[in-house]
């Protein structure tokens, strides 16, 4: 079984959709082989194209943009839908994993949908997806290990999105997680995270 890992984040490094990636992958089982390819840096070649369209399933993971995915990735999706349609008909399994800064996952929901609706014009296999909430906790708690009671909640759903891809399970509804910490922590992080980065730009929280 071949899979292509698309990561739709626009950083070069240090992204929570990387370190998912990264994740998902050890996952897998050894015999599976993975492709890993950039869905922000233009333009989009046919070679690239032709490798996705190789594979047996893609999993695209991306963060959340304004309650939608990320402009580049808008692109990409447009670009590899032009590429589909001058190919022979393929039987390709599509999932993804959207990320958000929000506490609550279930922000993820309408990202979800466009992928969701893009494999339905594009004559592709939709299966399902995971919407992740707190996803600048878990891009920064790479230390902290899955199995911990904080982070179990986002490490069951990538186990289910392993059994999806080794097994073909497939759950009723797309799976809506984020870390297990209260949600006043989360936030109250979040501000001194952002009164940090100000300081350190030589700003005031009021500029901001």
């Amino acid at each position: 079984m071949k899979i292509c890992m698309i990561n739709g984040s626009p950083k070069a490094k240090d992204s929570c959709s990387r370190y998912l990636i990264d994740e998902i992958i050890k996952l897998m089982d050894d015999k599976t082989e993975v492709l890993i390819c950039d869905g922000s840096h233009k333009p989009f070649k046919d070679d690239m194209f032709q490798q996705i369209y190789n594979c047996d399933k893609v999993v695209f993971v991306f963060p959340l943009y304004v309650d939608a995915v990320p402009s580049h990735l808008v692109y990409f999706l447009e670009s590899f839908q032009e590429y589909i349609r001058l190919q022979p008909v393929k039987n390709i399994s599509v999932y993804a994993v959207s990320n958000c800064g929000f506490y609550e996952g279930e922000q993820n929901k309408y990202a979800l949908k466009i992928i969701e609706n893009f494999c339905e014009d594009s004559g592709l296999n939709w299966q399902f997806g995971i919407g992740t909430g707190t996803g600048p906790f878990i891009a920064q708690s790479q230390t902290i290990p899955w199995q911990s009671s904080v982070k179990r909640p986002i490490y069951q759903a990538l186990i289910t999105l392993k059994k999806g891809l080794e097994e073909g399970y497939q759950p009723k509804e797309n799976i809506f997680v984020m870390a297990k910490m209260p949600r006043y922590i989360y936030i109250a992080s979040a501000h001194a995270g952002w009164r940090l980065s100000a300081k350190k730009n030589n700003l005031r929280f009021r500029d901001i």
